[in-house]
């Protein structure tokens, strides 16, 4: 059911405008764990489920070149249309089946898509694909939330975990490896030199506009609106008036903290 959502226009555009912004910090790990474990230069990059490219935009600097790749049109022509480094190549691919060379790669990406693929089948390609090494990064945004603002941060909060919950209601089984912080993909990942990181912060400037639009382009939302159009309609206003009522008179003007946590699975290939 999420692949299907992925791939429809409404959801690339809302998705590219509303999520949370892609985090340095994150990228700065990686970065750092490379220096570790290779030398420089770093030729290409691999990022796989790139979405609508925003952290393939982030990583075109420290790279000769990347590719990315995603199995959704919509998504792909997004990140054309919003990408600007000259050295990305985005390409509709299945991840599990990219059309790369042997032992070509010093990092494959995946930021927020990895418990999408067929773990089994990507883990063998990601191997095939990476250099002696060569690295790997898998990440995502931890199910951990919470909104900062004034003296009402704990109502915002608490309600604003209630929306997520009744929007996780329309979850697929992938989500279940964002519940318990990419654990289960650590294990699976089949290198010996790996590590996993949790709790990575990130704090987020967001008005009562973006916080809507956050909800309303998660691919739960777009799965409960095909399932009951008017219901999900009904319930974002409804969302929206109580998150109006708890910011008060000034709910236009508020410019709340979101406060985000990140788990990342870092792993590197053996030269032998």
């Amino acid at each position: 059911m999420s692949n299907r959502i992925f791939k429809q226009n409404e959801f690339s555009s809302m998705y590219h405008r509303y999520m949370p912004p892609p985090s340095q910090d994150i990228i700065d790990l990686i970065l750092s764990y490379m220096e570790k474990k290779k030398a420089k230069p770093y030729e290409v990059a691999v990022d796989v489920g790139c979405g609508t490219g925003r952290y393939t935009e982030l990583l075109a600097s420290h790279f000769q070149k990347v590719l990315a790749f995603d199995s959704s049109e919509s998504q792909i022509n997004e990140a054309k249309r919003a990408g600007s480094s000259k050295n990305v190549q985005y390409q509709v691919s299945a991840c599990e089946n990219l059309p790369v060379e042997d032992e070509s790669v010093d990092l494959i990406n995946g930021a927020l898509s990895v418990n999408y693929f067929d773990l089994d089948t990507f883990f063998q390609e990601a191997i095939r694909i990476l250099k002696p090494n060569g690295c790997v990064a898998f990440y995502t945004i931890k199910a951990d939330f919470k909104l900062e603002y004034g003296n009402c941060s704990e109502t915002l909060t608490d309600f604003f975990n209630q929306v997520w919950n009744a929007c996780f209601k329309y979850a697929d089984k992938s989500m279940e490896h964002v519940l318990d912080d990419f654990q289960e993909i650590f294990k699976a990942l089949p290198l010996s030199d790996k590590t996993w990181t949790t709790n990575i912060p990130q704090t987020v400037p967001i008005t009562l506009q973006d916080l809507m639009g956050f909800f309303r382009s998660l691919y739960m939302s777009h799965i409960y609106a095909d399932q009951d159009p008017c219901g999900a309609k009904e319930f974002h206003i409804r969302n929206e008036k109580r998150f109006q009522e708890i910011l008060g008179a000034d709910f236009e003007k508020a410019v709340m903290k979101l406060h985000l946590k990140h788990c990342c699975v870092l792993g590197c290939k053996s030269s032998e």
